[in-house]
């Protein structure tokens, strides 16, 4: 089931439905792929996973510069070269940093390395060995997800008027009065003097549906023999002119306003 989930998003981007960026990068494991592991310091040197992190100070007063975890002695931290408190950090004492060392080899290394172990199937690996992956993030294309509903929308309403026995024509051309000619979705037709026209409308803003109907007033407007139908899903702007010609037909879903269609028909 996986792999056909990733079959079809692949697909999906191919087809620009969706679009795909890196959202996140993971280690797994290279024998089970497995996400869950333990990760351990080890020494560069002697490959020991007995390392340990330490501190380096210097005390102002003596000057002495040592070991800070060294410097503990019965919870209470005293220089190791006058034997006093080491006092205030930021006055009387400082941080120079820290490193790490190994307590089997004694190498000392400000970068240790990486051991992992996987809690799935129990495999070792260092960070040479480890499969990064890719995580993405997937996004709708909204320009091609208008396009495909948009289709969806119109092979659906021709199929509905032709079961009322029209005959139906796809992106036909006809020529108005005024000599222009204009191109319409599609064009269904019954007998000599019943013609209808779909004109779906999916697009998401506002101003692109309001230019969108004013286009369609226009091709009306030289076109009277037809009857154009708007098709709206959850489109919610109403008609501002009054065109004996143009009705536009809402619904919540396209099979409510497909079955709208009727009334005209």
């Amino acid at each position: 089931a996986k792999l056909r989930q990733e079959r079809l998003l692949v697909e999906m981007v191919k087809r620009n439905i969706l679009k795909r960026e890196v959202y996140d990068k993971v280690i797994s494991c290279p024998k089970c792929g497995g996400f869950h592991f333990s990760v351990k310091f080890i020494c560069p040197s002697c490959g020991s996973i007995n390392v340990e992190r330490i501190t380096l100070f210097s005390h102002i007063p003596c000057g002495y510069i040592g070991v800070l975890e060294e410097a503990r002695i019965e919870g209470k931290y005293v220089c190791p070269r006058c034997k006093k408190p080491l006092g205030v950090l930021g006055k009387d004492w400082i941080k120079i940093g820290s490193t790490f060392r190994c307590k089997d080899c004694g190498a000392s290394f400000h970068v240790p390395g990486t051991k992992f172990k996987c809690l799935s199937c129990g495999e070792e690996f260092n960070y040479n060995e480890v499969i990064y992956k890719n995580i993405f993030k997937y996004i709708a294309n909204l320009d091609k997800v208008e396009e495909i509903y948009r289709r969806y929308l119109l092979k659906k309403a021709i199929k509905f008027i032709q079961k009322l026995g029209y005959k139906v024509e796809q992106e036909v051309v006809v020529k108005g009065l005024s000599g222009i000619s204009h191109r319409l979705p599609v064009l269904a037709a019954k007998n000599s003097d019943k013609k209808i026209a779909f004109h779906p409308i999916v697009e998401r803003d506002e101003d692109a549906v309001s230019a969108k109907i004013l286009s369609i007033y226009g091709i009306a407007l030289d076109t009277p023999n037809i009857l154009h139908l708007i098709l709206g899903v959850k489109m919610y702007l109403t008609l501002e002119g009054k065109l004996k010609n143009v009705k536009l037909i809402r619904g919540d879903t396209s099979d409510e306003v497909v079955e709208k269609i009727k009334e005209y028909a």
